[in-house]
């Protein structure tokens, strides 16, 4: 299971979070920020993080304790946003 390079970024509650990038397909981060559910995507994509990164992946966004990102479809797509056949 590979995770992915990007420094993944995106908006919640009009505040950037960083989650960064990770070798596994999920990773958490803190915020100094207080935020509820409802405030953030439940995926984060191409058309909605920051940044100009163009990959094919997109990430499930659960919030709790913390934030954290899962990778969805790392087996469809590679990292140059090509389809794998």
């Amino acid at each position: 299971n590979h995770g992915w390079g990007m420094n993944l970024r995106f908006r919640c509650g009009g505040q950037v979070v960083s989650i960064g990038n990770s070798h596994s397909r999920s990773r958490s981060t803190t915020t100094s920020f207080t935020m509820s559910d409802g405030q953030c995507p439940g995926e984060v994509n191409r058309g909605n993080w920051e940044g100009h990164d163009r990959y094919g992946d997109r990430f499930a966004i659960k919030v709790s304790g913390c934030i954290g990102a899962a990778l969805g479809d790392a087996q469809k797509y590679d990292h140059e946003d090509k389809l794998i056949q």
